[in-house]
Formats: structure tokens, sequence, C-alpha cells
């Protein structure tokens, strides 16, 4: 393609090729990073919520074997 160019014009459309693939390099670069950081804490706040939900279930479960032993209890004399 510069083949049938002259020197300089070659020197010129290599270095923007070259600019133009680090320019790309070093915006990518960022984002990557930020999508990284995203995802690390989606993931956090997934485990929280995970964590959470486990904890409302076991209280949930207590409370019930809570009342039933009461009844069972308040049952007999």
């Amino acid at each position: 393609m510069l083949a049938g160019q002259p020197l300089r014009r070659q020197v010129i459309g290599a270095t923007c090729a070259l600019a133009d693939s680090l320019c790309r390099d070093l915006n990518c670069g960022p984002r990557a990073g930020r999508e990284l950081e995203r995802a690390e804490e989606a993931q956090a706040q997934a485990a929280s919520v995970a964590a959470t939900a486990a904890s409302y279930t076991l209280n949930q479960y207590l409370n019930g074997l809570d009342s039933m032993a009461s009844r069972w209890f308040s049952i007999r004399p």
C-alpha cells in the first residue's frame, strides 16, 4: 500500500499507524481496569447479599424453632 509512495509518506503512514495502535491500547487499559474493578465490586456485593439472605433464613428457622419449643413446653405441665 505504501510501496509506491515516497519515503517521507511511508514514514508518516507507519508513524500514524503505530500512534493509533498505541492510543487504542492506552485507552483500553484503564477501561479494562475499571471493568475488572466493577466485576470485583459486584462479586463482593453478591457475597454480601448471599450472607444476608442466609442469616435471614437462619433467623427465621430459629424463630420457628423457638416458637414451636415454647408451645411444646406450654402444653406440658
